[in-house]
């Protein structure tokens, strides 16, 4: 006798499961067990900072108005999912993000302007959630 089988579980929660599957004979005298594990992941989506280029450098002459510094990042995460939230800090602090476009899709964008930032060397840290998951660029 041979049989076969196609179920759907319904995993749709990131962990890690764990499947035992039992074969036993008409009779109830033979049985064979094979157990498989099953790790459900989502992806973390990927960040790139498009604007400015890491470690550009920028001029501020001493009398004239403080800097105003554009930056532009994409997040991306894989078909299937889709970004939920976007975001940026500038040396830990939390920045306004005045446009932001693409949410709930495989690809979402962040823009404005830093505005009066002054002389130093400083860290900007785009952000991107897919399904839960933060990721960050720098």
């Amino acid at each position: 006798m041979t049989g076969s089988t196609s179920p759907n579980f319904g995993l749709n929660a990131t962990g890690t499961y764990t499947l035992v599957v039992t074969a036993t004979n008409p009779y109830g005298t033979s049985s064979t067990q094979t157990t498989y594990t099953i790790v459900n992941a989502v992806p973390t989506p990927t960040i790139f900072i498009d604007d400015p280029d890491p470690n550009q450098v920028f001029e501020h002459t001493v009398g004239t108005p403080a800097l105003n510094i554009g930056f532009f990042f994409t997040a991306t995460t894989t078909p299937g999912f889709t970004i939920s939230d976007v975001s940026a800090t500038l040396d830990g602090a939390p920045v306004s993000i005045d446009t932001i476009a693409g949410l709930g899709s495989v690809s979402a964008t962040g823009t404005d302007s830093l505005a009066a930032v002054p002389t130093g060397t400083h860290t900007l840290r785009a952000y991107g959630v897919s399904a839960g998951l933060p990721s960050q660029a720098q």
